[in-house]
C-alpha cells in the first residue's frame, strides 16, 4: 500500500515537472573550487573529539551517534519531531494543532521538509499547503510565514510546491519554488523577495533559467547555492553575486536526485536518487566517491528521501521506503544503527545541540558496539507518547468514530484517507489526515497499517460525510 502512494507521487510530481521537457547539460564544467574554503588541515582540527565509536573505529561528535537531536518531518502523520540517539522523542509537533495557528492549518498532504535554523529555531516546508514557517524550538510557536495556506502563487500566493527552506542569518530564507520554477530569498523582515535565480513557470536550459529545480542548498553562508535541476540530472553552484554557475556535475543515469548533505569529512556532496534507490557522494572533482544501492542487510535502499553525514563519515539515510533512518559506513553499507520509526521519514536534519541549546557534551551518547557484530536497532518512541514527551499533540477534541474501515486510498495526495462505517453513523464518513485512529487492540495505526475490514476508533474534527 506505501509503494503505491510513494509510486503515485512521484509519478504526479514528474509529469508536473516534466511540462517544457528538459536538454542534459554537460557532465561537468571547468569548477570554481572556492567555496570550499576549508583545508583538509581545518577539517581535520575540527574533528578532534574525545570518544570513539568502536563500531566503525573513527571519531564522532561527542562519542557514540555523533549527534543529540534528529530531527525529521514524518508525512504520514503531519508533524515534526525531534528524537534523542537512544530514541527518546523530546519535541514533537502536529502542523495543524495548536499552538500552530489556525491559519496555518492544513488537511491535505503533510509537513515534508525540515531544517535547522542557524538560531536553533526549525524551517518547516508545507508543499502541498504553500508554506514556509520558522518554528520557535522552544515554545513550538510560529514565528514567521511565507505563502498563503492552500494558495498557489498564480491564484494569489507567494509559493508552489515550496521544497526545502534554509535561514542563511537572522533574516533572510532561500526557498526553493519548484512548480514556480524559481529559488527565491525572502527578507523575513519585509516578506520581499530580496534576490531570485530563474524566471516565474519557465523551464529551459538557457542562463539563469532552471530544469525542473527540487532543491536548494546554501554554501558558505548563502554566498552561493547549490540547486539540484532533477529533470537535467544536474545540480549546479550559484553565485548569489553575479548569478551564473561556477561549477556542475551532471549524472545521466539519474532517476530523481533532490536533496544533497555536505560531509564534513572532506565538504563533498551526497545525494539520494529516490527513484534508483541509490545514495553517493561527487567529490569536488566531479568524481562519484562512493555508491550504495544495497546495504549489509543485503535489502536494496528503498526510496531514499533525504541523508546527512556525521563527522566520523557514516552516512544517515531516511528510507521512507522502510519507514526508517539508518547510519551505514558508505564505503562497505554496513549498518551501523537502524532508527524504526512511526511514519513516513521525508526529511531528516542533524543537531549537535541539546534541546535547550547547550551543546551535545562529550560521552553524553555513547553506546557501546554490538559484540555479534550485527546493527543496534532503536525504535522512536510512539507516536502519540512523543507528542505527550513534545508538549503538542494531535486534536484529541471532536466527534469519535468507532467503526469499521470499507475504503483505504493509498494513492491520494491526501494522507491519511480512509472511509469508515458504524453504528450511529448516517453516512460513510471520509478522514482526510486523520488526527488519531487505534486499532481494537489499542495500537495507535499509521496509513500502511490500515486495511479495509480493520475496526478502528478515530478521534479528531478533520471529517466529512461522503453522502448529503
Amino acid at each position: 500500500m506505501k509503494s503505491r502512494k510513494r509510486s503515485v507521487l512521484l509519478t504526479m510530481t514528474l509529469l508536473i515537472l516534466a511540462v517544457g521537457g528538459f536538454v542534459l547539460s554537460k557532465n561537468f564544467s571547468k569548477a570554481d573550487f572556492s567555496f570550499w574554503k576549508k583545508t583538509p588541515a581545518a577539517i581535520s582540527a575540527e574533528k578532534k573529539q574525545t570518544s570513539s565509536d568502536s563500531t566503525t573505529g573513527k571519531l564522532a561528535v561527542g562519542g557514540g551517534p555523533g549527534f543529540a537531536i534528529l530531527w525529521m518531518t514524518d508525512f504520514t502523520n503531519n508533524r515534526v519531531i525531534g528524537f534523542t540517539p537512544d530514541g527518546k522523542v523530546v519535541w514533537a509537533q502536529n502542523m495543524s494543532a495548536p499552538p500552530i495557528p489556525k491559519s496555518s492549518w492544513y488537511f491535505v498532504g503533510g509537513v515534508e521538509r525540515v531544517t535547522l535554523a542557524p538560531n536553533g529555531n526549525l524551517i518547516t516546508s508545507y508543499g502541498d499547503a504553500m508554506i514556509v514557517d520558522e518554528i520557535d524550538r522552544k515554545t513550538h510557536d510560529e514565528l514567521w510565514q511565507y505563502g498563503t495556506t492552500g494558495l498557489q502563487t498564480y491564484r494569489g500566493g507567494s509559493l508552489d510546491e515550496p521544497h526545502k527552506a534554509y535561514k542563511i542569518n537572522d533574516h533572510e530564507v532561500v526557498i526553493n519554488d519548484s512548480n514556480d520554477r524559481l529559488v527565491k530569498v525572502v527578507d523575513q523582515r519585509t516578506n520581499q523577495v530580496v534576490w531570485q535565480y530563474g524566471e516565474y513557470h519557465v523551464i529551459g536550459s538557457g542562463p539563469g533559467i532552471l530544469q525542473g529545480n527540487t532543491s536548494v542548498k546554501p554554501i558558505d553562508n548563502g554566498k552561493e547555492f547549490l540547486i539540484t535541476e532533477t529533470l537535467a540530472k544536474r545540480i549546479i553552484l550559484v553565485d548569489r553575486a553575479t548569478k551564473k554557475v561556477v561549477w556542475q556535475f551532471t549524472k545521466p543515469d539519474a532517476g530523481w536526485l533532490e536533496n544533497v548533505s555536505i560531509d564534513p569529512t572532506n565538504n563533498n556532496f551526497v545525494l539520494e536518487d529516490r527513484q534508483k534507490g541509490e545514495v553517493f557522494e561527487v567529490s569536488r572533482t566531479g568524481k562519484i566517491v562512493w555508491d550504495l544501492t544495497k546495504l549489509s542487510d543485503e535489502n536494496t535502499i528503498s526510496y531514499p528521501t533525504d541523508t546527512a553525514v556525521l563527522t566520523n563519515g557514516d552516512v544517515m539515510i531516511a528510507e521512507s521506503g522502510k519507514d526508517r533512518i539508518v547510519e551505514a559506513v558508505p564505503t562497505t553499507g554496513k549498518i551501523v544503527r537502524e532508527y524504526k520509526i512511526h511514519g513516513m521519514v521525508t526529511t531528516i536534519a542533524l543537531d549537535q545541540n541539546n534541546l535547550d541549546g547547550t551543546p551535545l557534551r562529550p560521552g553524553q551518547y555513547v553506546q557501546s558496539a554490538s559484540t555479534s557484530g550485527q546493527p543496534q536497532i532503536i525504535t522512536v518512541d510512539d507516536a502519540q507518547a512523543g507528542m505527550k514527551a513534545g508538549g503538542a499533540g494531535a486534536p484529541s477534541s471532536g466527534r469519535k468514530l468507532l467503526g469499521k474501515v470499507t475504503y483505504v486510498n493509498a494513492s491520494t495526495s491526501r494522507a491519511g484517507q480512509i472511509t469508515v462505517a458504524g453504528s450511529g453513523m448516517a453516512y460513510p464518513v471520509e478522514v482526510y489526515n486523520y488526527s488519531r485512529v487505534i486499532n481494537k487492540k489499542g495500537v495507535i495505526m499509521n496509513l500502511g497499517s490500515i486495511n479495509v475490514g480493520d475496526k478502528v476508533t478515530i478521534t479528531g474534527n478533520l471529517i466529512q460525510d461522503l453522502s448529503r
